[in-house]
């Protein structure tokens, strides 16, 4: 590219490069400046537009009027203007006048100067097309950059330390008073520190069940004060998954740590998708995919679909813990005397200061034991605080559905039920998906039943004697598909 711009340029300005070496050497373009531009800049054919980070970390667009301005403003100019209108000084130019002569020579050095704008921006049109962002923070980087995969462009920012808030007066009578109230509040913050350099994010999530006067409009309200949190609802989150248009945007999820969904009322298992990113359809801008670490929900009351009169689903109990915690803020002395601007600004003021310091803790250990040692504090977390701890798991209630509809089956003399002669004596259960269907359709309610029909396949190797639930056996001298049932004749 550098080359093919000298040229143009040795070509318009009449420079035999052999006759005039220091002439042409003036005009040769600054080929790292050019290798800077075109890695760090992409176009986007739908807007028309020329994206690029400037030295404040932020993406900023331009059309393509004043695209090689901003590029030259960024990473300074290709081409000096210097050497351009020292060597344009020497051919003669027409005009009726000196001034006319003058407006000539001025034009054609613009022409000149517009060779390096015209090739670099037709490059980036054709190798540097990009509809689609992916953002991400480097803990480790020091510098910001932007990496152009096969099918979207990767915006790579650096992480920046949360402004450090003074302390209020009564500092450390408020953080004690808070930590009485909120005991695993440093467990929580760490929680959110590991999450954030955790590779695998599958156990980053976290149910705070508490009351409506607790205090987590509080909590949301501290970490959204200091740009560490974006507040959502089940209903938008839905939206973001299904690829619909949100009023969201890479500016608000960009160094985010937590995902908070405020008084969930429901839970779908589509909601493992959001273990690490999530893609956001932003109205009249690029489509773009965020990171997302901690993934906290709140709410005052229990969510019927999370945890059912059978337990909690294994796909939920294996990513999620759960603080159970009470009380009223508003009624703690300490709160009453100090009140909630001064006890609100002393909370921002810890988190701020504990977030940093831990960060730049782990920041020390190097990005592998980093990542490696995060991963481990989230086993241990969900091992403390997982579901499982506080309710069971419905996976553990299936032997024992499985026992209890085989029993059931065997002592009514079901038909279905075949039983072999001679020593063995086995029995066998033919038809045994819809020998469950009836079972559950007369003992259970419609909630119940519809979580049990998922796991058919589950009961059926639970009541069987082999393991295997439904598979081809012979039976009284001809082959037929069923289970064979377990000896509960002891």
């Amino acid at each position: 590219l550098a080359e093919q711009i000298h040229g143009e340029l040795l070509e318009r300005l009449q420079i035999d490069p052999d006759e005039e070496p220091e002439e042409a050497e003036s005009l040769k373009p600054d080929g790292e400046r050019i290798t800077r531009m075109i890695h760090g800049a992409f176009w986007s054919g739908s807007s028309g537009k020329l994206f690029l980070l400037n030295h404040a970390e932020s993406l900023i667009r331009f059309t393509e009027k004043d695209a090689f301005k901003f590029l030259a403003r960024t990473f300074g100019n290709v081409v000096e203007r210097a050497a351009v209108e020292a060597l344009a000084k020497r051919l003669p130019f027409e005009g009726k006048t000196p001034e006319a002569v003058e407006n000539a020579r001025a034009k054609f050095v613009a022409g000149c100067m517009a060779v390096a704008k015209g090739a670099i921006i037709d490059y980036l049109k054709y190798h540097n097309q990009r509809e689609s962002i992916e953002w991400r923070v480097d803990m480790f980087g020091k510098f910001s950059r932007l990496e152009l995969l096969e099918d979207r462009a990767r915006i790579v920012l650096t992480h920046k330390p949360f402004p450090e808030q003074p302390k209020p007066q009564d500092y450390a009578r408020i953080i004690g008073d808070y930590k009485e109230h909120f005991p695993r509040f440093d467990e929580f913050l760490t929680f959110v520190v590991m999450s954030r350099f955790a590779l695998d994010r599958k156990k980053s999530y976290l149910w705070i069940l508490a009351g409506s006067d607790w205090g987590k409009g509080f909590l949301t309200g501290v970490l959204k004060h200091i740009g560490a949190c974006v507040e959502t609802s089940m209903k938008e989150v839905e939206a973001m998954l299904e690829g619909k248009a949100v009023g969201r945007s890479a500016e608000d999820f960009k160094r985010a740590m937590v995902l908070l969904i405020d008084e969930f009322k429901t839970v779908k298992s589509e909601l493992k998708q959001l273990q690490s990113e999530i893609t956001l359809s932003p109205k009249h801008q690029l489509s773009c995919t965020v990171e997302v670490f901690a993934k906290v929900f709140t709410s005052a009351e229990s969510v019927g679909s999370l945890v059912t009169e059978n337990g909690v689903e294994d796909q939920f109990a294996n990513r999620m813990s759960i603080f159970q915690e009470a009380g009223d803020i508003t009624r703690r002395p300490v709160y009453q005397e100090a009140g909630d601007a001064r006890y609100f600004r002393a909370v921002v003021a810890y988190t701020t200061h504990f977030l940093n310091s831990k960060i730049a803790e782990v920041q020390r250990m190097g990005r592998e034991p980093a990542e490696r040692m995060a991963g481990e504090w989230l086993n241990a977390f969900i091992r403390r605080n997982g579901l499982d701890t506080v309710y069971e798991r419905f996976s553990d209630s299936i032997p024992q559905l499985a026992d209890e509809i085989a029993q059931s089956l065997i002592k009514g003399f079901d038909s279905r039920v075949l039983k072999e002669e001679g020593a063995s004596k086995a029995m066998f259960l033919k038809s045994p998906a819809k020998a469950i269907d009836d079972y559950l359709t007369e003992h259970y309610d419609h909630s119940q039943i519809a979580a049990f029909r998922k796991k058919k396949d589950e009961i059926m190797r639970a009541m069987s004697d082999d393991g295997r639930g439904s598979a081809s056996h012979t039976v009284l001298g001809r082959s037929v598909k069923a289970v064979r049932l377990k000896d509960y004749s002891q």
